[in-house]
């Protein structure tokens, strides 16, 4: 079975757990927004948009738990495979590597879209 070095995996997946961590900082500081949007404005247009808003902020902050605990376990395995190796990890791991990466590019698209139609609100009810 062919194997590679763990360094490469490892670096990918710090570099995973800061994006994820950037998106879970921007979606806390957009939430805040939020409730500055909802106790200004009653109007009951205004407060279904609010609800829509918090529920997509809720499915992403899931997503990210979701990523953030895939992430840590793909990281646990690779250190289960390096032991088991002697400082090598299996090369199908890096499959599994570049799948959560092209993932993450999906998650990140959405996150940003998702911030550019709230910036669309924010920019009509404020």
């Amino acid at each position: 079975m062919p194997y590679t070095d763990i360094n490469n995996l490892e670096l990918k997946s710090n570099e995973w757990l800061a994006t994820v961590g950037f998106y879970r900082e921007d979606l806390e500081i957009l939430e805040e927004r939020l409730a500055e949007v909802a106790a200004k404005n009653t109007h009951e247009e205004v407060l279904k948009e609010v609800e829509h808003f918090q529920n997509q902020f809720d499915i992403q902050k899931a997503n990210m738990a979701d990523y953030t605990s895939r992430i840590k376990d793909y990281v646990h395995l690779c250190a289960e495979d390096v032991k088991a190796h002697a400082g090598k990890v299996n090369v199908s791991l890096k499959k599994d590597q570049e799948q959560l990466g092209q993932e993450l590019v999906s998650f990140e698209k959405i996150v940003k879209s998702l911030r550019a139609d709230f910036n669309r609100f924010l920019a009509k009810r404020m």
